[in-house]
């Protein structure tokens, strides 16, 4: 076990070189990914308020009454009820690794096409939007951590289980950088499956780690694959030159015309 963050380590630069020779060597640019001051600083403000409203209203675990006496069934009943630490080692760097891979592809990519503030703003927005749901989510839901029907619940992290933050901020980072180098380029039918194929991996393996761990319950995870996959998909699909808030494509000269008449 002890092997594990060394072996993924060496996994997550052999997939950071294999993706940088695939950018270096891409036609040009298909798509040119657009952002709006207007728009973008809106959905930042919007969910960075949201974010820190709902978590700061959270309640004292102490006024929530007598947590569960046993653990849920299921597939839930898979999860082991002791903290595993180097598992915990291990999603700790798949996470991390996602989010330093995720920023080297978006960046890299984005001054390929000269187009390297946009793929740094909606990279940012999904991780932003991701941050929201998943914290808002956990003070929403107040599910018990695994280990906490052994342990107790001492503070309000036991209670942080639904859904797993590592999972989707790592299903998050690595979907939207995914997303972002394919739009922008004319990929191949198996690099499309290379690249979403090493996302899949990516949050795949998170959350068995997490789960290994101690820390989630099997459908916390799933759910939080499932959220922020979807966030990181979604939100560069919303910054495509014909996509439902851009509608009047690139202006020449790299500036942005923008057009929220397919939203409204």
């Amino acid at each position: 076990m002890q092997n594990h963050p060394g072996i993924l380590q060496r996994c997550a630069a052999l997939l950071a070189a294999l993706v940088l020779t695939t950018s270096a060597a891409r036609a040009e640019a298909a798509e040119q990914l657009q952002f709006s001051p207007w728009v973008d600083g809106g959905i930042a403000a919007g969910a960075a308020g949201l974010w820190l409203g709902l978590t700061s209203a959270a309640p004292d675990p102490e006024l929530l009454g007598r947590p569960r006496s046993s653990a849920p069934g299921g597939i839930d009943g898979w999860a082991p009820t002791h903290v595993r630490g180097a598992w915990l080692d291990a999603s700790d760097t798949i996470l991390v690794g996602s989010l330093a891979l995720g920023s080297v592809l978006t960046l890299a990519d984005g001054l390929r096409d000269e187009n390297v503030v946009a793929h740094a703003v909606i990279f940012a927005e999904a991780l932003l939007v991701n941050g929201m749901v998943t914290d808002s989510t956990k003070q929403l839901v107040l599910r018990q951590r695994p280990y906490s029907y052994a342990e107790g619940v001492d503070d309000a992290g036991d209670l942080h289980s639904f859904f797993s933050g590592h999972t989707s901020w790592t299903a998050t980072a690595s979907c939207a950088a995914a997303r972002i180098f394919d739009l922008s380029g004319d990929l191949t039918t198996w690099e499309r499956i290379g690249l979403y194929g090493g996302a899949t991996a990516l949050t795949a393996g998170v959350g068995v780690a997490r789960v290994a761990g101690g820390m989630h319950f099997p459908t916390d995870v799933l759910v939080g694959g499932l959220v922020g996959a979807s966030i990181g998909l979604a939100v560069p699909e919303l910054h495509r030159p014909d996509g439902w808030i851009f509608g009047g494509g690139a202006v020449p000269g790299g500036g942005v015309q923008l057009s929220l008449a397919t939203a409204l």
